[in-house]
């Protein structure tokens, strides 16, 4: 097995990536894939189960697809949980989509989210980095704080 390159984006100037860490096996099956391109739009692919990619379905997607929910946001970075994606924009703002079973959206609620939704809680907070884990999250505040939701 050799890298390549995903032709899919090959007319897209990437500035960021990130996978999704995937217990189940391997392949589509179980994992996806985020891209933000220097315009601030979003990319997925992958396995779409419980709506991971935020296309509004749980279908899989085998080549990269904007997430049009997100085109109103410049997006800076994204990060991939097991089964949900999160995604900070430009202005601090904090999004995230896909299964909520562990209350890993932070929407305050155990639902999935089939589209990118703001994180409510975090709107007064202007987040600079964003991180995943399987089940859980994290944001980094400008002013050094450090937030935490899920398991």
């Amino acid at each position: 097995f050799e890298p390549r390159r995903v032709e899919a984006l090959a007319g897209v100037r990437v500035v960021m990536v990130a996978a999704s860490p995937s217990h189940g096996g391997w392949g589509l099956d179980y994992s996806h894939s985020l891209a933000v391109a220097d315009d601030g739009a979003v990319f997925s692919w992958g396995a779409g189960k419980d709506s991971r990619l935020g296309h509004g379905s749980s279908n899989d997607v085998h080549t990269p697809r904007r997430i049009d929910a997100l085109k109103k946001q410049r997006i800076a970075s994204v990060a991939a949980g097991e089964n949900h994606s999160v995604a900070l924009s430009n202005e601090g703002r904090v999004y995230s989509w896909g299964s909520g079973r562990w209350g890993q959206l932070g929407h305050g609620s155990l639902r999935n989210a089939r589209l990118p939704r703001a994180v409510d809680a975090l709107r007064d907070v202007w987040v600079c980095s964003v991180a995943c884990g399987c089940y859980h999250n994290l944001a980094l505040a400008w002013e050094g704080g450090v937030y935490s939701w899920g398991p």
